[in-house]
């Protein structure tokens, strides 16, 4: 069996062992607004909401939108730039942060669970394989966009 053989069986598999609700829940702990307040959360001062779409490669509608989420639920607050109309500063509340905080506290709490079930060890080699991934779905990317050009 070839490469391609063997990566299509092994999406097969993926697709029968994730189903779509779980993975639909994983995304959204490190994508759209929670990524967003993750964000904020590490940042000592207001951010200009331009920023957030450069430093976390999100398009201007989808952090808009977001943003406006976040803002609903008090999360977030705007502040008008004082010399240019079209930027805003975006800056984490209270509220925010008492939400990154809780969220974290589960993470951790599943973190701790998956270690008491498969121990530090085979935890150390599933985290290096991730790294591993990272890094060649950044190479892939870059290697399709180099050819599309």
């Amino acid at each position: 069996m070839d490469y391609y053989e063997q990566a299509s069986q092994i999406f097969d598999n993926l697709n029968n062992t994730w189903p779509l609700e779980l993975a639909r829940k994983l995304n959204n702990c490190v994508s759209g607004t929670n990524y967003i307040l993750f964000y904020l959360d590490n940042q000592d001062k207001e951010v200009l909401s331009g920023d957030i779409s450069s430093t976390l490669n999100m398009s201007t509608p989808r952090v808009s939108a977001a943003l406006n989420a976040l803002e609903k639920k008090n999360y977030i607050v705007r502040k008008d730039h004082d010399s240019d109309a079209r930027k805003t500063y975006i800056s984490i509340t209270e509220d925010g942060k008492k939400y990154v905080a809780a969220f974290k506290e589960k993470v951790i709490s599943f973190l701790a669970y998956v270690l008491e079930k498969i121990g530090i060890d085979e935890f150390l080699k599933l985290e290096e394989m991730m790294i591993q991934l990272k890094e060649l779905l950044i190479e892939f990317t870059k290697r399709e966009e180099d050819e599309s050009c």
